[in-house]
């Protein structure tokens, strides 16, 4: 029997609710969060090289859309950007209608791998971010470059 997200923890009007374990809807993991995490598993990188090391994945990612680009990382999703048409919109404060102009928004469409693994950890209990990078490095077979076992 397969249970759809979208009915777990349904609440008035059939909406969906959060998913995940009690106590913990609502807390995200913050990129000083992050850091800290990822530098406290690599021997040998201190938490300024592991935040320099975002920043520059960021920046990358950022300058690339800027371009008009698109940033695709495998297993993981991809970046780009779509055209927001112009619209009319109202000032909450005033009431008044504005006009918004025409603007790219940035998107993240998530990558196959990914999707899997964010799948199987939610029918079959939970299942760390190292085992999901693990098997999506797997699917590609860069795991034998980075000298990783299954």
């Amino acid at each position: 029997m397969t249970i759809s997200p979208s009915t777990v923890n349904a609440g008035k009007n059939g909406r969906a609710g959060r998913l995940g374990k009690p106590g913990k809807a609502g807390k995200a993991l913050t990129r000083s969060a992050l850091v800290a995490r990822l530098a406290a598993r690599q021997n040998g990188l201190t938490a300024a090289d592991v935040a320099y090391v975002a920043d520059l994945l960021l920046m990358a990612i950022t300058a690339r859309l800027a371009e008009g680009g698109r940033v695709e990382i495998r297993g993981f999703g991809s970046f780009g950007r779509r055209l927001r048409q112009p619209r009319s919109a109202r000032n909450p404060g005033t009431g008044e209608r504005i006009l918004v102009g025409a603007k790219y928004v940035p998107c993240f469409k998530v990558g196959r791998d990914f999707r899997k693994g964010l799948a199987a950890s939610f029918l079959a209990g939970t299942i760390s971010s190292r085992d999901i990078l693990r098997q999506s490095m797997f699917a590609h077979g860069e795991a034998a470059q980075a000298g990783m076992h299954p």
